[in-house]
């Protein structure tokens, strides 16, 4: 237990020390200051994650002081507990993401013809939105002669199942592709994004289309629902992962795609050296 008294002429020590509360309380120190005359006392009752703490203008009794020790023991059982659940999702998490890698990995390990590679990017698709990973699509990118790339993209239809474009194009039918070209060009190994919205996004529609007849692209953006779209790509040796969401990426997703532009990464090279 830790007790502590501001005089009077120290209340503004004690509201540094506390500014994050008024701010998060809506108040100011001066809405506080009339309440605290002569000083403010404190008490903290220590528990091992921090500690359950109480201010008032006037000192705490023996009694006060033991319910403020109460509430820091029942609290910490509680966080503690908190603390365990969180383990076990994380640990639960980890071993979905681990069993849906592994699946990848088995499909891409056998790969022996192009076409092989468009199933592995609808089962990479499928696993990633069962694992929560939202995405309006993604697939496996593999440049090929000169400045030409072959796509394989996985995305949904308006019935909600899973479909498939494949086709090819030069790498400058848009800036982003140039891009993430030049980024695997270049052997980066960290995930990029780019953000697209309003113009620049009909733009990049219209620019696709032609190669990539996405279903619904037409009336996505006459709708509007696709004000602003994040494009994220994830090179690997032979090529690059790559997916569209209508939201930020955050960090735990971009560590999953990094994961399976990995696996698929090392399973291509397999493919290759077979070929």
């Amino acid at each position: 237990m830790r007790e502590a008294r501001w005089e009077k002429g120290q209340f503004d020590d004690w509201a540094d020390q506390f500014q994050m509360m008024f701010d998060d309380l809506g108040y100011s120190r001066e809405d506080y200051r009339p309440h605290a005359p002569d000083g403010i006392f404190n008490a903290e009752a220590l528990m091992g994650p921090g500690y359950v703490g109480m201010g008032s203008p006037k000192g705490f009794n023996e009694s006060e002081i033991g319910v403020l020790a109460r509430f820091a023991k029942e609290f910490e059982g509680t966080y503690r507990r908190f603390l365990d659940i969180q383990k076990a999702e994380a640990r639960t998490r980890e071993a979905h993401i681990e069993m849906s890698l592994e699946r990848v990995r088995s499909q891409a390990m056998v790969m022996q013809k192009p076409e092989d590679i468009s199933e592995v990017s609808i089962r990479m698709f499928d696993e990633l939105e069962d694992l929560g990973v939202e995405s309006m699509r993604s697939g496996i990118s593999i440049p090929v002669d000169g400045d030409r790339y072959q796509f394989h993209s996985a995305t949904k239809n308006e019935s909600g199942q899973t479909t498939l474009v494949v086709g090819d194009e030069s790498v400058d039918v848009h800036p982003i592709i140039r891009k993430a070209f030049e980024r695997w060009k270049n052997q980066e190994t960290f995930q990029h994004i780019d953000v697209l919205e309003g113009n620049d996004l009909e733009e990049y529609y219209h620019a696709v289309f032609d190669t990539m007849p996405l279903p619904d692209w037409k009336e996505r953006t006459r709708r509007g629902e696709a004000a602003t779209e994040s494009f994220a790509t994830f090179p690997f040796q032979d090529g690059w992962l790559y997916t569209f969401a209508q939201h930020q990426f955050s960090n735990a997703e971009l560590a999953v795609y990094q994961r399976f532009a990995r696996v698929f990464g090392l399973a291509y090279q397999r493919y290759n050296d077979l070929k």
